[in-house]
C-alpha cells in the first residue's frame, strides 16, 4: 500500500515532467537549469552546459498525456553475447524450472559449447525478448530525453531505500549504468548523461543514503561489473557522463515550478 500510495511516478516524475514540458516543449525554458542541478558525479561539459539542444523526443510516464509512456532501450548486442559466454560466472544460483527454457540456460550456465554457439547465432538472427538466450530485458528510465546533443536518461526516486544494483543474471549491474549503456547504442556522436532525482531531505538536500549512491554508481568497480562488455575506452565515455543527484525540490526550484506541483499522495 505504502508503494502505492507515494508511487514516485505519479507523485513526482509526471507531475513535475509534465509541468516543464506544458511550460516549454522544447526546453529551451529550463533544460540547462535542470542539467546544472546534479551533483556528486561527474561535471558537465562546457559544451552542453552552454547549449544542451532544443528537446527532439522526450519520454515518461505521463499523466497530462496518456499516450507518452516511458522509453523502453534494447540492450546493447554485445552485452547479451557477453552474458551468453560468461553466464556460469555472473550466474552460480541454480536456474529453476523444468521446462525447455530453463534446461537450455543451465547448459549456458555450465558452458557447454553447442549451447553457446546456438544462443550467439540466435541472437544475431532472432534477437527476442524472453527468449532463452536473450538474458537482459529493456531498460526503462524514467525519463528519457533526446536533443540533438545530448541523450539524457533520469531515475526517479521518492521513497526507494537506493538504487537498483542488479538484474536477474547479473548481480553487479547498476541501474543508472545500464540506462546509460543502453542510451550510449542510439546516441551517435551526441554525449550520454545520467542522473537520479530524488526526495530532498529537510533542507531540500540530496540524503546521505543518495550521496553514497553517486559515489558507488561512478566507483571504478561498479563500473567495470556493470559495463564488462565494453572496451575500457566506452566504460569511461559512458561514465563520464554520470552527473549524480539533485532532488525534487531543487528542481522546482529551479526550473520555475511551484513546489505544489508535488503530489502528497495518490
Amino acid at each position: 500500500m505504502t508503494r502505492r500510495t507515494y508511487d514516485s511516478t505519479k507523485t513526482r516524475v509526471a507531475p513535475v515532467f509534465d509541468g516543464l514540458f506544458q511550460r516549454d516543449p522544447s526546453g529551451e525554458d529550463w533544460l540547462s537549469d535542470l542539467l546544472s542541478l546534479p551533483h556528486e558525479g561527474h561535471l558537465l561539459s562546457t559544451r552542453i552546459a552552454q547549449d544542451p539542444g532544443r528537446i527532439e523526443e522526450a519520454r515518461w510516464d505521463s499523466v497530462a498525456d496518456r499516450r507518452m509512456r516511458e522509453a523502453k532501450l534494447d540492450p546493447p548486442s554485445s552485452l547479451l553475447s557477453w552474458i551468453v559466454r560468461h553466464l556460469g560466472e555472473v550466474r552460480t544460483d541454480p536456474i529453476s524450472g523444468d521446462d525447455r527454457k530453463a534446461k537450455l540456460r543451465r547448459k549456458l550456465r555450465d558452458g557447454h559449447p553447442e549451447t553457446v554457439a546456438k544462443a550467439l547465432v540466435k541472437l544475431r538472427s532472432d534477437p527476442r525478448p524472453r527468449a532463452w538466450y536473450v538474458l537482459e530485458g529493456r531498460s526503462c528510465p524514467d525519463v528519457f530525453l533526446a536533443t540533438s546533443e545530448a541523450v539524457i536518461v533520469i531515475e526517479g526516486k521518492r521513497t526507494e531505500r537506493g538504487p537498483t544494483t542488479t538484474t536477474t543474471w547479473m548481480p553487479g549491474r547498476h541501474q543508472m549504468l545500464r540506462h546509460m549503456d543502453a542510451a550510449y547504442e542510439i546516441a551517435g556522436q551526441r554525449e550520454v548523461l545520467g542522473f537520479f532525482i530524488v526526495e530532498g531531505g529537510s533542507k531540500s538536500e540530496v540524503p546521505p543514503k543518495w550521496l553514497d549512491a553517486a559515489q558507488q554508481t561512478f566507483s571504478s568497480e561498479v563500473i567495470r561489473n556493470s559495463l564488462p562488455h565494453r572496451p575500457e575506452k566506452e566504460r569511461a565515455l559512458i561514465a563520464r557522463g554520470f552527473l549524480g543527484m539533485t532532488t525534487w525540490q531543487q528542481v522546482c526550484d529551479r526550473c520555475g515550478l511551484e513546489r505544489d506541483v508535488l503530489i502528497e499522495r495518490i
